[in-house]
């Protein structure tokens, strides 16, 4: 599907199942144009630190994201995660709202750049579906596990 544009990092393991997952979802929903999915956190041995068990600490450090296991529709102000979204292509030829001034820079460290789009695109009306089967795993928890407190 060349309609698709899919947003993800370079710290994070797809399912193997994940792009099949999001075709899916597309053609499940043909009138939806923004969608995002579950991104859990890979932590050594599977044993996640008893420090990292509130969802704020998880989805600010280590963007966690998962709503549940179905498909619902973000509610203003949550919106999907970088790690792990797309967009019909047609987007962005109708709006041009991605800031290029945000994101990290050699000069900058001004984070959000994903957010300010996703809501951007709410505020023109664009609903936005969570999709839980298209999942990513991060590896910023395995990674950084050993040197947490």
């Amino acid at each position: 599907m060349r309609d698709i544009v899919v947003f993800t990092d370079d710290d994070v393991t797809p399912n193997t199942d994940w792009l099949q997952e999001i075709v899916s979802a597309t053609k499940r929903w043909p009138e939806v144009s923004v969608f995002g999915g579950r991104i859990r956190v890979g932590w050594p041995d599977a044993k996640e630190p008893e420090w990292a068990t509130s969802e704020w600490v998880r989805a600010f450090g280590f963007s966690w994201h998962d709503l549940g296991d179905s498909e619902v529709f973000y509610e203003s102000p949550r919106c999907p995660f970088g790690p792990n979204y797309w967009v019909r292509r047609h987007v962005f030829d109708a709006v041009r709202v991605f800031d290029e001034s945000l994101g990290p820079k050699p000069t900058s460290t001004i984070m959000g750049d994903e957010t300010a789009f996703l809501m951007a695109l709410q505020k023109h009306g664009y609903r936005e579906l969570y999709c839980p089967n298209a999942q990513v795993d991060t590896e910023y928890g395995l990674a950084h596990a050993a040197s947490m407190p």
